[in-house]
């Protein structure tokens, strides 16, 4: 049933708030302005706060009111509100110091928010009806909102309403004019996230500040358990806008980010699948036999698995009842740029990094409450039974504490030794996996499956789903013919009908031809051998008509040199070759090639020692620096600095001699 009147739909909205969920009082706040809304606010704490070291029965006097409001705008970024959020509690200075018996130097912490406590104790849950907001030019006069949700009186979900068949920019729009004009400030700075939503439609996202732009690519859609989008207005009420969901999206969902200082919100199967973890560990505590099966998930390459483990691990150690939580990289570069991401998510949590396998032995040892870490699967296996690097009496006090491994690139961890010797080492522990490419039994090797190393799969978010909802790039294949197609067909009939010479075909033997002839390209490649594009003359001449495509298209792929381009070969003797043939192109474009030299058999040692040398003398010719074969995973590093345009390459844009165009990587 449509909503033609706007005022229809938000009466039926905040019905079914309380309807659906009791949590949400029914004392409808209607027409507030920001005067009542402190008047609420002042009261929650009161009630929240009145212990004999916070106010001891004296509430807060209006000096003190406007003491918190002007700490408030001091903070003055949706970050920094969401910090203060995340740390529970609020400076404040008594005007009378002797109303409060313990005290330090006047100051006292009251309690404003608790991302735990969910719809049980000093929590309080209200709906604000069209919130009075007064501009700050006369002229403007001031504006009614449409709905606020408010936890312990603070307003933390700003809701804009438009009827049916009125499209949701339109909303979107008039919060932009909201924010323009100063109207989320004072108390109102403590909105968290925004909706957008009309009856047919509904879109979340975090508030960006005033001095960010609204960013439209991250406008998400809540979506269920199975990724299906949830639009109709009744059943976002009954999820996203539910107790305790709304509270969760707050406390869990929300991630305050140190790199550029912005406030993030979690899609929802990010959030479908750090709650799941959660709850899995949860469970795990009341079992009497240890299950190191905890599960893994399947979330698409690009979909932001980085903040989604780091969000599981924040939700574990919420819980107090794990000792140590380790994240293990299977390369030493990504393990760096997944500390900074954690560090950069952290809000201050204690992460640690771990330079070499004694500091993560004396960490794992360690009876700090520290219990973030992050690692490599490489360092960690070196200290499993056996190892002359821990002894067995430190295996066994690690063992006696409670410990969670969450693997990333879970996919190349099934067929190797170095996760089964740390599962067979650390046997009490709990392992999850992530990983965009799970190995199936479609494509096991000796029928060993991400779900037998690592248990059920948790929560999956595919690619053509990450494609759909605009949260993955999608793709754009291009077919280039190196070879002849005629040539190709006429090559593969022949083959195909066993004759050299088709004027001394049978009838039998032309009619294969025929049909090889007139075959899709796709059969026919499928025939070719892989040597045709890498060995002899045919693949010399394959790899120079490769090359050349790409410098001949460069301006128009590269959008003029504005993107990165990573090369994909087979093996280092094809990265090598492609190298050679690129790096002194007309183009004036920078080359390098990354891969590790001690791990493919394509090429000799010798002679992979030597490509390693030129690629390293090369790359120190075009930027200056000063790397060679001792210390390649300095230079391994260096590139994807340059790659991710994080530090010392932060300013890339603005600094283009310092890029690389195009990196040849392997397999």
């Amino acid at each position: 049933m449509p909503f033609n009147i706007e005022r229809d739909f938000e009466d039926a909205l905040i019905s079914k708030l309380t309807e659906i969920n009791n949590q949400w009082s029914k004392k409808i706040l209607e027409y507030k302005s920001e005067k009542d809304f402190l008047k609420n606010w002042a009261d929650i704490l009161f009630k929240n706060n009145n212990t004999i070291d916070r106010l001891n029965g004296c509430p807060l006097t209006d000096t003190e009111i406007e003491s918190l409001v002007s700490y408030i705008n001091r903070l003055s970024t949706p970050y920094e509100i969401n910090k203060l959020l995340n740390n529970k509690f609020i400076p404040l200075e008594r005007d009378n110091p002797n109303d409060t018996l313990h005290y330090h130097n006047g100051t006292i912490y009251l309690l404003i928010f608790d991302k735990d406590e969910i719809a049980a104790g000093k929590s309080e849950y209200q709906i604000a009806r069209q919130p009075i907001f007064h501009l700050p030019s006369e002229v403007l006069g001031c504006r009614k909102g449409d709905i606020t949700l408010l936890i312990n009186g603070l307003p933390l979900i700003h809701i804009e309403l438009k009827r049916s068949n009125v499209p949701l920019s339109q909303a979107v729009n008039q919060i932009e004019k909201y924010m323009k004009h100063g109207v989320f400030s004072g108390l109102f700075s403590f909105v968290q996230v925004f909706i957008a939503m009309n009856p047919e439609e509904t879109i979340y996202f975090a508030n960006p500040g005033r001095n960010k732009r609204f960013n439209p690519d991250y406008y998400f859609h809540w979506g269920d358990f199975n990724n299906k989008a949830i639009n109709d207005w009744v059943d976002v009420s009954s999820t996203l806008l539910s107790i305790p969901m709304a509270h969760r999206l707050i406390g869990y969902g929300t991630i305050s980010d140190a790199k550029d200082k912005t406030l993030k919100v979690m899609r929802s199967y990010q959030y479908h699948a750090a709650w799941k973890i959660y709850t899995r560990v949860l469970g795990r505590q009341d079992r009497t036999m240890p299950d190191q099966k905890g599960g893994y998930v399947y979330h698409t390459t690009g979909s932001g698995k980085t903040l989604t483990s780091f969000k599981c691990a924040q939700l574990i150690a919420s819980t107090g009842k794990i000792d140590k939580i380790l994240f293990l990289m299977d390369r030493s570069e990504l393990r760096k740029q997944t500390f900074d991401n954690y560090i950069n998510f952290s809000d201050g949590e204690d992460i640690q990094d771990t330079d070499n396998v004694n500091n993560l032995k004396a960490k794992l040892k360690s009876n700090d409450k520290s219990q973030l870490i992050v690692t490599s699967i490489q360092k960690m296996s070196r200290l499993t039974n056996g190892s002359d690097l821990i002894s067995s009496i430190d295996i066994e006090k690690i063992c006696k504490k409670k410990l969670v491994f969450i693997i990333d690139e879970a996919h190349r961890d099934v067929a190797g030794r170095m996760l089964a010797n740390i599962k067979s080492t650390y046997r009490n522990a709990m392992f999850f996996g992530f990983t965009g490419t799970p190995i199936m039994d479609v494509n096991a090797t000796n029928g060993i499956t991400t779900e037998g190393l690592f248990g059920e799969q948790l929560h999956s978010y595919n690619i053509l789903e990450g494609i759909r909802d605009g949260n993955v790039l999608g793709f754009k294949p291009i077919k280039v013919l190196t070879f002849n197609e005629s040539d190709l067909r006429n090559q593969i009939g022949k083959k195909k009908a066993d004759i050299t010479d088709i004027s001394q075909a049978t009838k039998i033997q032309y009619d294969i031809y025929q049909e090889w002839m007139n075959k899709d390209l796709k059969s026919i490649e499928d025939e070719l051998p892989s040597m045709l594009y890498s060995e002899g003359n045919s693949g010399c001449e394959h790899r120079k008509k490769v090359v050349q495509n790409i410098l001949d298209n460069w301006d128009v792929l590269s959008y003029r040199n504005k993107f990165h381009h990573i090369f994909a070969t087979s093996s280092i003797r094809e990265a090598v070759e492609y190298y050679k043939l690129l790096k002194n192109n007309d183009r004036g474009l920078t080359v390098t090639a990354i891969f590790d030299p001690y791990t493919d058999n394509s090429t000799s040692d010798t002679r992979k020692d030597d490509c390693v040398e030129e690629i390293l003398r090369d790359y120190n010719l075009m930027f200056s620096t000063s790397y060679n074969v001792a210390n390649y995973s300095g230079f391994k590093s260096d590139v994807c600095a340059k790659l991710s345009h994080t530090e010392p390459y932060s300013d890339l844009e603005n600094n283009p001699d310092c890029a690389i165009n195009i990196v040849i990587v392997v397999n």
